[in-house]
C-alpha cells in the first residue's frame, strides 16, 4: 500500500459529513451511536490525511462497528414499532432509503474494489470523487438511521 500523507485529498473534507451524523445522534440522545460516528470521523480524517496499513485497519474497524450497530439500532427500533402494530408509510419509506444507501455504499466499495472502478479507479481524481460520494451517501444513510 502506498503510504502517502497529503492534505490535498478531497476525501479529508468529505469525512466531515460524518460529523452531521454525530450531531444528529447526540441531538436524538443516541450517545453510543454518536460516539461511534465521532470516532469514525476521526479515523476517516486520519486515514485520508496520512494513509498507512495501521490507520486503514483502524478505520475499517470503526466502519464495521458502525454498520453492525446501525443494523442493531434499526432492528431495535423496527421491533418496537412492529410490536405496537404501528407501521406507517413514513417508516417504510425511511427504511427503504436506509437500505438503499447501505446497498449503494456496498456496491460502490466492493464492486469497485473487485473491478478497479469507482473509489479504486486508476485515475486518482476519479477515485477520490467516487470516495467523496461514498462518504456522502453513507453519512446520509447513517443520519437517517438516527432519525428512525
Amino acid at each position: 500500500m502506498n503510504n502517502t500523507c497529503s492534505y490535498k485529498n478531497i476525501c479529508i473534507y468529505s469525512s466531515l459529513f460524518y460529523l452531521i451524523t454525530t450531531i444528529i445522534a447526540f441531538i436524538n440522545k443516541n450517545y453510543i451511536f454518536g460516539f461511534i460516528a465521532l470516532f469514525l470521523t476521526v479515523t476517516s480524517l486520519i486515514v485520508h490525511s496520512c494513509r498507512t496499513e495501521y490507520t486503514l485497519s483502524i478505520d475499517k474497524i470503526f466502519i464495521y462497528i458502525i454498520v453492525i450497530y446501525s443494523f442493531y439500532f434499526v432492528y431495535k427500533k423496527f421491533c418496537k414499532k412492529s410490536c405496537k402494530k404501528i407501521i406507517d408509510l413514513r417508516i417504510c419509506i425511511l427504511l427503504s432509503f436506509i437500505f438503499a444507501t447501505f446497498f449503494i455504499t456496498i456496491y460502490l466499495y466492493y464492486y469497485g474494489y473487485y473491478s478497479n472502478q469507482f473509489s479504486f479507479d486508476k485515475d486518482m481524481n476519479t477515485a477520490r470523487l467516487y470516495h467523496f460520494f461514498l462518504h456522502f451517501i453513507s453519512a446520509y444513510g447513517l443520519s437517517l438511521v438516527n432519525i428512525l
